[in-house]
């Protein structure tokens, strides 16, 4: 029952569950009503033709005996032609059998002996009968039931059935509009708690805007919960900011040290080599850091737009990257495509495309990176083993690996950081399966709409 709702809106659900007991309701009343009026119309009908026999039974009296059988007076005559004008059926039989001469020459054994109401087929028609004495004559008076009691039941059953159709309607149309009334408040709740921001401290409550009732309370304890949130947040942001100072201080001294040291004459090629791990050591614990900062940063930039020329911002992001790729052996290209004029935070893009160039010289196995920019996008290559389609939604989680039997290399926090700068720029990130295998990244930096020309 929970899963045939889940897809309406609480709302909906209510409207419909009140409707459909409204209508349950409704249609018990009119069961009971419809019974009670059977049951009336059967009474009415048999309150017809008892009337109807003891009205005959005194005219009766002046029957005429001849030899041919037995005439019925003039009285007797005309209250059976006008019993017939409204449906009744008079059946006569004399006690003694002696033919009854009727107008229309009515007559069979179903009056024999009978009293009482009983029901009787004549010529393939359905009749309730009452049947009696009246002095030398046995008596049934009928009508069809047909006519005096199932169409009028149906009548009055298709008169019901449309009752309840439309109070149906009538109670979903109300329950709609009243369980919106009531719900309201609630919508409102969720439209102010979905405005908060947990980072920015305002005067202004979510209890403000709501009595003091249940939703009240409710919003009183999302305030509550939000003070928490924001104070917490507070402290992480110091704590991060504290630390990563912290560190970067000590990592300084390290690598100041080492390259003093390195540089003196007189060390051991051993003692040079154990020197340059600490300068190796130091590199990646400065990444780190700087990595775990740029993830911990707010949802705002944190450079200043400026005027870029492209490809020639690419070749000023991808120079220093040169050493590092050469001594693994890759081969870094910059696609000489038509150029083009555009404004944004440059430090930005190169973060993100130093990340994915890294990334990609990291863990693709490639030999080869081309980086691209055109219309209005910016392209970074690889021809390596490519990303499956089944991973490629997790590979921007932090710490996510593709191939976990892979050695481990680097934090795994390069793509992340790209997936962070990326929704904080509002630039539209993808990865495409080329031609040739591999792997491609595309960031958009602009709408379509906007595009620059070159």
């Amino acid at each position: 029952m929970n899963r045939l709702f889940e897809p309406l809106k609480i709302r909906t659900r209510i409207a419909v569950l009140f409707t459909v007991a409204c209508s349950f309701l409704i249609s018990l009343t009119a069961l009971g009503t419809y019974f009670a009026y059977a049951q009336a119309l059967r009474m009415e009908t048999e309150e017809l033709l008892f009337t109807q026999f003891l009205t005959l039974a005194p005219v009766l009296e002046d029957a005429i005996h001849t030899p041919y059988g037995v005439r019925l007076g003039n009285s007797a005559l005309s209250h059976v032609q006008a019993a017939a004008s409204v449906g009744v059926l008079t059946i006569l039989r004399h006690a003694d059998g002696i033919d009854v001469g009727l107008p229309s020459r009515l007559k069979d054994d179903v009056a024999k002996g009978r009293v009482g109401f009983f029901y009787e087929t004549l010529d393939g028609e359905p009749y309730i009968f009452y049947a009696g004495h009246s002095g030398e004559f046995d008596v049934a008076v009928g009508v069809k039931e047909d006519a005096y009691l199932l169409n009028k039941l149906a009548f009055r059953a298709n008169i019901l059935a449309f009752i309840v159709a439309a109070s149906s309607l009538v109670a979903l149309f109300v329950s709609y509009l009243v369980t919106a009334k009531i719900l309201s408040p609630v919508e409102l709740l969720a439209e102010l708690v979905e405005k908060t921001d947990p980072e920015k401290r305002s005067d202004t409550k979510i209890a403000d805007a709501f009595p003091n009732d249940e939703i009240g309370y409710l919003a009183k304890a999302f305030d509550r919960f939000n003070e928490r949130i924001r104070d917490s947040i507070i402290r992480e942001k110091e704590f991060v900011s504290d630390a990563g100072h912290e560190l970067r201080t000590p990592l300084t001294v390290i690598r100041t040290s080492a390259e003093l040291v390195l540089a003196s004459s007189g060390l051991s090629e051993k003692s040079a080599q154990k020197l340059k791990n600490i300068l190796a050591a130091a590199d990646k614990m400065e990444r780190l850091t700087s990595g775990l900062l740029e993830l911990r940063k707010e949802s705002r930039t944190f450079s200043e737009p400026e005027e870029v020329r492209f490809p020639e911002l690419l070749y000023d992001i991808t120079d220093p990257l040169l050493p590092f790729l050469e001594d693994r052996g890759i081969a870094l290209e910059v696609a000489d495509f038509p150029g083009f004029s555009a404004r944004l935070p440059a430090l930005e893009l190169e973060k993100i495309v130093t990340n994915l160039v890294r990334n990609a010289a990291i863990h693709s196995g490639s030999k080869r990176i081309v980086v691209s920019a055109m219309a209005g996008e910016v392209r970074v290559r690889d021809f390596g083993i490519g990303i499956p389609d089944s991973e490629k939604p997790k590979i921007f989680g932090r710490f996510y690996r593709t191939d976990k039997s892979r050695p481990l290399e680097g934090f795994w926090l390069g793509l992340a950081i790209v997936k962070k700068i990326a929704d904080r720029e509002k630039w539209e990130l993808s990865i495409r399966d080329p031609e040739g295998g591999g792997a491609e990244f595309v960031i958009g930096l602009f709408p379509a709409s906007k595009i620059p020309k070159a």
